[in-house]
């Protein structure tokens, strides 16, 4: 096994730290773009909401733009580059082949219109930032192949993604859920008229958000 030279070692240390963001971020992006439309606070009703999500998006977009741009310090053509300048022992071609159809499928997209026009300049000339979840899941499987690959020929092991965060955001709203589920339940009992509750009944509402949300 070869010995990994610092310069790389802190530069796929510093990648694959950004694809880990881009996993997260993305995860968000799904959570409150699909489970939260039935939900008390949403996309459509929150504004608060709608500002994390496309914030978000704008943060997913400026990482694309870090690791495939050739220019910037931590784009998998830079480290390739590095690699050849220090002669590593890997298939310089068969990675430079993947970056190719990564920088193409960059470009047929409409990820730097969105970057150079809005997130760099804030151009008010564009009224609507277009794009898709779809697209931006393709481009991250995109990348995240060609990690594995360039982490695979220099002898890397990879660290294991996980949805944490995202799990950890989605309690947010199972805890909103309860206690309205408990108020609804409450309030129903204080009109009509009851002196007492069941326990047994917000045993209930509690084990069932717990199911749903597991």
């Amino acid at each position: 096994m070869m010995k990994l030279n610092k310069i790389i070692e802190e530069r796929i240390n510093v990648l694959e730290s950004i694809l880990h963001s881009i996993h997260h971020n993305i995860e968000l992006l799904e959570y409150m773009t699909y489970n939260l439309h039935k939900e008390r606070f949403n996309l459509f009703n929150n504004r608060g909401l709608f500002h994390v999500w496309v914030t978000l998006f704008g943060v997913v977009i400026i990482d694309f733009y870090k690791i495939t741009n050739e220019k910037q310090k931590h784009s998998f053509q830079k480290i390739l580059n590095i690699s050849k300048d220090l002669k590593c022992d890997i298939d310089f071609e068969k990675i430079q082949e993947k970056i190719n159809l990564l920088f193409d499928f960059y470009n047929k997209s409409e990820f730097e219109t969105i970057r150079s026009k809005y997130l760099a300049h804030q151009d008010i000339e564009v009224p609507v930032i277009k794009s898709d979840l779809s697209s931006l899941n393709k481009y991250k499987e995109e990348l995240f192949n060609l990690f594995k690959l360039l982490t695979s020929e220099l002898n890397i092991a990879n660290k294991e993604f996980s949805s944490d965060i995202k799990n950890s955001f989605s309690e947010i709203f199972n805890v909103i859920d309860e206690y309205d589920e408990v108020s609804t339940y409450l309030l129903a009992n204080a009109i009509k008229g009851s002196k007492t509750i069941e326990i047994s009944e917000l045993q209930d509402i509690i084990k069932r958000r717990e199911d749903n949300a597991s």
